[in-house]
């Protein structure tokens, strides 16, 4: 009988030691779930901080596209209003008959398309006289960059 006990303590010790550590296993479990859940949560924190920072410079870019494309509308209005000061000048010239008519007919756009492609216009424009309806300033593609990083924001004050 005695071995019969010894037999009995032995196997209640070892039903011991399993429950303990299945509760631990089921504690260590729970503890990793929440470790990843807590990494996952902290990943995405991340992002959504990279994504807000990303916005913030799309917007600050849009914003200083939209005062750029303001800024060049009012040059080159003023460019043309000095383009238009010079054509009357040659045509006037052209009227007094004192030099060759040809030599300032080709001194007109020929000349001018030459002078904006030496100071490197000629990488930004493309000139020839468009569609009427396509013909407008660059102010007029501001709705577009006014809306670039605002998604955020939106999405903020709701």
């Amino acid at each position: 009988m005695k071995g019969n006990k010894t037999a009995q303590k032995e196997v209640a010790q070892i039903d011991q030691a399993e429950t303990a550590a299945k509760r631990e296993m089921g504690l260590l479990q729970t503890a990793l779930s929440k470790l990843t859940e807590l990494a996952e949560e902290e990943q995405q924190q991340i992002l959504d901080k990279v994504e807000e920072q990303k916005q913030l410079k799309a917007a600050d870019l849009a914003e200083s596209i939209c005062d750029t494309n303001a800024a060049i509308d009012a040059k080159l209005v003023e460019v043309r209003d000095l383009l238009q000061l010079r054509a009357d000048n040659l045509n006037a010239l052209r009227a007094l008959a004192v030099t060759d008519s040809m030599y300032l007919s080709r001194m007109g756009k020929d000349l001018v398309t030459a002078a904006f492609a030496s100071h490197g216009l000629a990488k930004y424009v493309d000139i020839h006289a468009g569609a009427p309806n396509s013909i407008r300033p660059l102010g007029a593609s501001n709705t577009f960059f006014r809306d670039i990083g605002k998604k955020l924001q939106k999405v903020d004050a709701a």
